[in-house]
């Protein structure tokens, strides 16, 4: 990554088109359910994403730390209301803008 920007920004250029990040965003209704978190586990080791929002996981925010970590992230966080899981590597800069319950 930081060579990326490195190489853009001597090109004098960091559009987003210069960076390259995977990413996906799914509305996986329950983490828990093995066929689901399979298939994540399975997707994220063919695609290496640098980000995963999990929606709507139905689990409590003590049990983000377990999924991170079986994803391979170094970071993760969710909304007030833990209907939102992030999870990504330490890579990339994050910054919540605003959170609320809905």
């Amino acid at each position: 990554m930081e060579e990326c920007i490195h190489s853009a920004s001597k090109a004098g250029n960091l559009s987003p088109r210069h960076i390259e990040e995977k990413l996906i965003f799914w509305n996986i209704r329950s983490v828990k359910s093995q066929k689901a978190f399979g298939r994540l586990v399975d997707l994220h080791r063919r695609h290496q994403y640098s980000y995963i929002a999990l929606l709507e996981p139905f689990q409590g925010p003590e049990e983000l730390e377990h999924y991170k970590r079986q994803l391979g992230f170094q970071n993760a966080m969710e909304n007030l209301s833990s209907k939102i899981w992030i999870s990504w590597n330490e890579e990339l800069l994050s910054q919540v803008v605003k959170d609320n319950i809905q």
